[in-house]
């Protein structure tokens, strides 16, 4: 019996290819946005691809992009040397989860509720 046998450096280079053009289509303001939402941050002073892989998740092949993150520490100390720590509007489990929250709204744009931006949004959301 015959085998078909690739290069792996064929195979490593069309992963690579394919991870660059994945990472080109990602808006980072959007990418911010969505880090802003799920770690409760106001604002990451710098948003860097790192690398990505493809891998298994839930029986899927995905790709899976890494970023590395700048912030910046505010720290406030009061006169008698007491932290001041300010009070949150909402904490990181009350924000809803950007995947989810992107679930419900194609959810609704499958049943013809919501507008026509959302919906758009609800499938290409980051």
């Amino acid at each position: 019996m015959s085998r078909l046998t690739i290069d792996s450096d064929v195979m490593e280079n069309a992963k690579r290819e394919m991870i660059g053009m994945i990472r080109a289509s990602i808006d980072l303001d959007q990418l911010r946005e969505v880090f802003n939402q799920q770690y409760s941050f106001t604002d990451a002073d710098e948003i860097s691809f790192k690398d990505g892989d493809t891998v298994v998740y839930n029986d899927d092949v995905v790709v899976k992009l890494n970023y590395k993150v700048g912030l910046t520490l505010e720290v406030m100390i009061d006169n008698e040397g007491n932290p001041i720590i300010p009070e949150k509007q909402e904490s990181a489990e009350q924000a809803e989860d950007p995947v989810e929250e992107a679930g419900r709204l194609a959810g609704e744009a499958a049943d013809g509720e919501g507008d026509d931006e959302a919906a758009g949004e609800a499938t290409h959301t980051w």
